[in-house]
């Protein structure tokens, strides 16, 4: 019994069978890369609260583990590559779902305005403070002064 899905298949998981010794087999290799790259990008989560921050570690390991293996199978990267594409996935993974985190704060703050920064971010128009400083500026601005020409 020194194999550890002999103990896993006749002890308390024994109602999964063989599932859990080759999902669990499977994924080994993925979750130290993908721990890591969370613990790396956990350090730039500053204004978050520690649930947003523990259910970010959490998801970007997942995603991670999910998305890593998929582009280093795409890109046909070997074993080490691979782990670097799982640890950066969870770097950038921990950015997005901060970002995520703040997007749902500030909507939560104030929906309609939100919804109107979003909106207009995405359609690529100004915002209205920026187009008012553009026509102040249009209006402060004096013509060149040209010598007159005689012909």
């Amino acid at each position: 019994m020194n194999d550890p899905s002999d103990y896993l298949a006749t002890g308390r998981f024994a109602w999964l069978g063989d599932t859990f010794a080759s999902l669990s087999a499977g994924l080994a290799p993925y979750l130290p890369p993908s721990i890591l790259g969370s613990v790396i990008g956990l350090r730039w989560a500053q204004k978050q609260t520690p649930l947003q921050k523990v259910v970010g570690f959490i998801g970007s390991s997942a995603l991670a583990v999910y998305a890593g293996p998929a582009i280093a199978e795409w890109f046909a990267l070997g074993p080490r590559a691979t782990a670097l594409v799982i640890l950066i996935a969870a770097v950038i993974g921990m950015d997005v779902l901060g970002g995520l985190a703040a997007a749902a704060r500030q909507f939560k703050d104030a929906p309609a305005a939100s919804f109107k920064n979003w909106w207009r971010a995405l359609r690529g128009s100004p915002r209205s403070d920026e187009r008012d400083s553009g026509a102040d500026d249009r209006a402060t601005l004096t013509p060149p002064k040209v010598p007159p020409h005689d012909p």
